[in-house]
């Protein structure tokens, strides 16, 4: 796949200061969170941000995989297997999700 998206790599993305404020949240709550000994780990962490990731995207391409996966940057048949890994399906996706997004940027 040709995608733009594909030529950020991992550093290149690390480098980008805009995200940094929310990969430090991130962190500190999952590290926060293990403190307490809540102990979830990093592999149910990591697929619980995937699948809202993909979840969200759904949304937002209105449930078409091919665009779905082009916003990814990933294979449809990737964003297949993973839809049927978190055994999401189309009536999951709520467009609840949309509204709390833009609500969000709103206060940004």
């Amino acid at each position: 796949m040709n995608n733009k998206n594909e030529n950020i790599s991992y550093d290149g993305l690390a480098k980008r200061k805009e995200f940094e404020p929310l990969f430090n949240s991130i962190v500190l709550f999952y590290l926060k969170d293990n403190a307490k000994k809540n102990r979830t780990s990093l592999k149910v962490f990591v697929n619980f941000f995937e699948k809202k990731i993909i979840r969200t995207t759904l949304n937002i391409s209105n449930g078409n995989q091919k665009i779905a996966s082009e916003i990814l940057g990933i294979k449809p048949t990737t964003l297949n297997e993973k839809i049927k890994k978190y055994n999401i399906r189309s009536g999951n996706v709520k467009a609840n999700i949309l509204k709390k997004i833009n609500e969000e940027f709103k206060t940004i």
